[in-house]
């Protein structure tokens, strides 16, 4: 359920100019049930703070792990992590996405 979440997440937010998208993989190629992404130029813990006021939970910074987002070129400023439950649905991530496309209109003006 989670790994289908984050595949829809991960797929509709490629539509959306100003989000970047990053992923792990698991052994056999499986991404994690968790995706980050950062938007525009915002800082990442701008964007949670915005998905914050909106209802919305995530993760900002760099997550215990300055390794990999060394690798990833996120070590200046985090990335923003989206880790759906058994309790999230579609309807959710739908959510956040609708909710991300209004804040990126604006990423770039920060």
């Amino acid at each position: 359920h989670e790994f289908g979440l984050c595949r829809y997440f991960y797929e509709q937010a490629a539509s959306i100019p100003q989000i970047k998208t990053y992923h792990y993989y698991f052994e056999k190629g499986r991404f994690a049930p968790i995706v980050l992404f950062n938007v525009g130029n915002m800082p990442s813990f701008d964007v949670v703070a915005a998905l914050n006021a909106r209802g919305i939970c995530v993760r900002g910074g760099l997550h215990c792990a300055p390794s990999s987002h060394r690798t990833l070129n996120t070590e200046q400023g985090g990335a923003v992590r989206v880790s759906p439950s058994a309790f999230n649905t579609k309807r959710d991530m739908m959510n956040l996405l609708r909710e991300l496309k209004q804040i990126a209109k604006y990423s770039d003006k920060t």
